[in-house]
């Protein structure tokens, strides 16, 4: 799949990969506002992403 060309091809990149960071930051977030009520539900929110991962 060419989604930049030749010449974009940095840039292409360079937006496909601030994508990891947006999901870091949305994911550290959400994880921090769960484990400050409580740590009760720590492995039924960590375990999709692992069954994700799995695949």
């Amino acid at each position: 799949m060419d989604i930049g060309g030749a010449k974009m091809a940095g840039f292409a990149s360079g937006i496909i990969d601030s994508f990891q960071y947006f999901g870091g930051s949305l994911a550290g977030y959400f994880l921090g506002m769960l484990l400050d009520r409580s740590w009760d539900y720590y492995f039924y929110f960590m375990a999709p992403f692992g069954v994700i991962g799995g695949c």
